[in-house]
């Protein structure tokens, strides 16, 4: 019998994993069933900002005192890109403040985070400033922010 083509769409969905399943010879819904690596079970998020690193001041900066770090807001960016200024004397990790990290909106921090092993968390879930809660991974070297927002 013959397999059902993968497309480069159903690679795509399945992340930098994908390419070696298809070429096992995974069919399109094997491909999509095993999701990216490190994740427990797949389920779509929805992409919220890009933080990069900065050490120019930005205008309407907000200081996050505890992370000792100025952030702005990516919804007010056009490519929704939120800059992070660090003070040198903040104790947040290393990676964290000299690297772009990528945020994913999600309805629930604590469940997204459980769907990954626990050995790739990288900040367990906190409350960075009222009306949002984050917590972050290292997926395969990148940054990722889980971001939840409370309605307003």
């Amino acid at each position: 019998m013959k397999k059902e083509t993968v497309s480069r769409r159903d690679v795509l969905k399945t992340g930098s994993a994908g390419l070696g399943l298809a070429l096992a010879g995974m069919t399109a819904g094997e491909l999509q069933a095993a999701g990216p690596r490190g994740a427990k079970k797949p389920q779509k998020i929805a992409f919220h900002h890009a933080g990069i690193p900065t050490t120019k001041k930005q205008e309407d900066e907000t200081y996050l005192e505890e992370s000792k770090v100025y952030i702005t807001d990516p919804e007010k960016h056009p490519f929704g890109i939120e800059w992070c200024r660090w003070m040198p004397d903040s104790e947040a990790p290393e990676l964290l403040r000299t690297t772009t990290h990528l945020a994913f909106k999600v309805d629930d921090v604590e469940a997204k985070m459980a769907e990954f092993d626990k050995e790739i968390w990288f900040i367990e879930p906190f409350v960075p400033f009222e009306g949002a809660k984050v917590g972050f991974i290292n997926f395969e070297g990148t940054l990722i922010e889980f971001l939840q927002k409370s309605e307003k």
